[in-house]
């Protein structure tokens, strides 16, 4: 995962409650595509959308915004990451990772994992998956496509990022963010968090954690691990990113992307989204989110 920008975390959790947010984006444009869109990953020149009701992983071409590939997975493919020339798919209903080559367009491999794995990550020259219903971490090597080491966690965990030389995952079991040294696969800090821990992502030189249940964002000094601000961003707090000198959250509950600034820790403002969107992710200049409940991705330009 690559950070854009720095900012300056600020020393202790500071909670606002938004006024009314201006709207900080535009809908430009949308993809229909499958059922239940969810994970999404931008690579390789292209966009990539799991279906959690299908079983595919769609391509899109964000400059023609036309679906250009659909291929058959393992059950369920919830979240998606790139690296090492693939397209590693989370199947959290077959207990796998699809391998897709998008010179092809074909799953070149599947690794077996631990129970239901939600999130999947690249990172310290490996391919990591959280295994929500065993409490597991598995790592697979990308030169053998095999699993090298498993983490127990001893709780259900949800999704995870790399950085900052660590693997960060989110914890619902502990309500925690458990970072993981590479290096001996070990967990070096359990960081509390707020309720129900979902997503992690790196950006402007720290990790951050989206809250479920609570509609919280929080931030975590790596140099600590501490949480250093906790923001609300509405109802059901999602999936999250960093792109255009901001954080981006989905909020489920209020159909609502969220714009914060970095370096005050406040909400910007929103964009209404429509129902029941999950994932964002930066690229080609835009926002690009997925709307679990219309079954389309939506191009989002920040204004």
């Amino acid at each position: 995962m690559t950070s854009i920008g720095v900012g300056t975390p600020s020393s202790t959790p500071s909670p606002s409650e938004p006024a009314t947010p201006p709207p900080v984006g535009r809908l430009a444009g949308s993809v229909a595509v499958g059922l239940q869109p969810d994970g999404i990953t931008f690579g390789y020149g292209s966009l990539w959308i799991g279906h959690y009701q299908t079983s595919t992983v769609e391509r899109i071409d964000p400059r023609s915004r036309r679906v250009v590939a659909r291929i058959r997975t393992g059950v369920s493919p919830i979240d998606l990451a790139a690296g090492f020339g693939s397209i590693w798919a989370a199947n959290f209903a077959s207990a796998s990772v699809s391998r897709i080559d998008p010179a092809t367009d074909r799953v070149v491999a599947t690794i077996h994992v631990g129970l239901s794995p939600e999130g999947v990550t690249v990172g310290a020259g490996s391919v990591w998956t959280a295994n929500q219903n065993d409490g597991s971490l598995s790592r697979i090597d990308p030169a053998t496509n095999r699993v090298v080491a498993t983490v127990e966690l001893g709780a259900s965990v949800n999704y995870l990022s790399a950085g900052f030389g660590s693997v960060w995952v989110a914890s619902r079991g502990k309500g925690a963010v458990q970072r993981i040294d590479p290096s001996t696969d070990r967990v070096v800090a359990t960081v509390p968090a707020g309720q129900f821990p979902v997503h992690t992502r790196p950006g402007f030189g720290s990790m951050w954690v989206t809250n479920y249940d609570d509609g919280t964002i929080e931030r975590i000094d790596p140099a600590t691990n501490s949480v250093v601000a906790r923001i609300p961003v509405g109802t059901e707090a999602d999936g999250i990113c960093a792109f255009a000198g901001s954080m981006w959250v989905v909020s489920d509950g209020d159909y609502t992307l969220v714009q914060i600034d970095p370096d005050t820790n406040t909400l910007v403002g929103t964009v209404f989204v429509g129902s029941v969107p999950r994932n964002v992710v930066g690229g080609r200049s835009a926002l690009w989110v997925t709307n679990f409940g219309r079954g389309r991705v939506l191009r989002i330009v920040p204004t």
